[in-house]
């Protein structure tokens, strides 16, 4: 069982959830999606809550008076407890032979995992990153950052059957203290990334200026502080190298940190595009993607960047792009010939990996990143490690019902 972290209720469109949801229904499997929700339409809706029967899925509406609740308790990850209690009475009720939970709100999945010990239910907890340490920085301290780590990362594990992670690098973080861990990677549907007309390319490259006589080197996501560091350092290598107008930067996305990265591109010269945001798998992203010539993932040296490989490096890797990544290990793990690895901390070494991306066959580094993305990232590779998956979560018959806290349930 997945959830929905923004409390909007459960909606399709991530895509490693929704394959490995589809995949275990294609498999015979019975799949129930839970969703957290907060949108009230009455007075009684306010005082007891409700579940909400959507199309895909069943929405949780904890009481309104709760939610007010948790605005306190969140300050020491302790939030959500009526609707882990909501969350049980449903799981009595459907009866699945596994929950899978997501790990956020960390709140919710430490009060379920402590009644899911209680009642006997079948538990694991899905760690996509490190949501405390990822969300914290820079400001790693205080009693707060601590008590959520603890609960995050020791209590949590320690409550429940098994974790699912993302990459080898977190399953030997969490080994000391998990019973056993399973590794589903960020996957993404390959074929999305490659369906663009000639006709949205020409628009795109029309309302973006963007040069097609310029290398051009993608970026996409959000400006946050974790990402400015390395955004910083590509605008600066790239000012240092000696054919610095051959180069067309590409930044998509929005944040706090735009107005400074956009003063800065404009103070070294340089030829920069800023997109502001784009909808995933849009067919203007997607022509972005197979427009540029190479995609740049940025972060810095902390623990939660290695733990994670990333959503938007799959996504390059699916469109066929070459990459330059920052040297972390959940990184490392995708890349094999498709691209080059730098010290996030290292301005020269960037500038030094961005020259030799530059004159090496790009052609072969894009072919490279596609059969990665097949192999590693694609429906198929899940498919492939379905039976090991269903092996993990030690279900004793052929077919099971799983529950999703996206929410996942899953019954045999």
């Amino acid at each position: 069982m997945y959830f929905g972290w923004d409390f909007t209720g459960y909606k399709k469109g991530y895509q490693r959830f929704d394959i490995i949801v589809s995949e275990l229904r294609k498999a015979g499997h019975e799949v129930h999606v839970i969703g957290l929700k907060r949108i009230w339409n009455n007075k009684k809706q306010k005082i007891f809550g409700y579940f909400e029967q959507a199309d895909s899925a069943i929405n949780i509406i904890e009481p309104r008076w709760a939610s007010m609740i948790d605005v306190i308790m969140d300050r020491l990850f302790i939030a959500n407890f009526f609707e882990a209690i909501m969350f049980l009475i449903l799981c009595l009720k459907i009866k699945p032979d596994v929950v899978i939970i997501q790990d956020e709100p960390v709140g919710f999945s430490f009060w379920f995992t402590i009644f899911s010990k209680m009642f006997k239910i079948k538990t694991f907890v899905d760690y996509q990153d490190l949501i405390i340490r990822l969300c914290s920085y820079p400001n790693k301290k205080g009693l707060s950052y601590n008590l959520g780590i603890l609960i995050n990362e020791r209590i949590i594990p320690k409550n429940v059957k098994g974790l699912i992670v993302t990459t080898e690098f977190g399953k030997k973080y969490f080994s000391p203290v998990a019973r056993k861990i399973f590794i589903i990677r960020e996957l993404v549907v390959p074929e999305i990334y490659n369906n663009v007309s000639e006709e949205v390319k020409n628009q795109v490259i029309s309302k973006f200026n963007i040069n097609l006589k310029k290398y051009k080197i993608l970026w996409v996501g959000r400006l946050h502080p974790r990402h400015l560091k390395s955004l910083v350092m590509l605008f600066r290598a790239v000012s240092e190298i000696s054919f610095k107008e051959k180069i067309q930067i590409i930044i998509v996305g929005n944040g706090e940190q735009l107005s400074y990265l956009m003063s800065l591109g404009k103070t070294l010269s340089l030829d920069v595009v800023y997109t502001g945001y784009l909808t995933p798998t849009s067919k203007t992203l997607i022509a972005l993607y197979k427009i540029s010539d190479i995609g740049f993932m940025s972060g810095v040296d902390e623990l939660f960047m290695h733990f994670v490989a990333g959503l938007k490096l799959s996504e390059y890797l699916a469109a066929g792009l070459p990459v330059i990544v920052p040297s972390l290990y959940g990184i490392k793990e995708v890349i094999k010939g498709n691209g080059v690895l730098y010290n996030p901390d290292d301005l020269d070494d960037l500038k030094q990996k961005i020259i030799f991306m530059l004159n090496t066959d790009l052609k072969e580094m894009s072919c490279a990143s596609k059969e990665i993305a097949h192999k590693l990232l694609s429906p198929m590779a899940f498919r492939n490690i379905l039976n090991d998956f269903i092996n993990f979560l030690k279900c004793k018959e052929n077919k099971i019902k799983v529950a999703f806290y996206y929410l996942l349930f899953i019954t045999y």
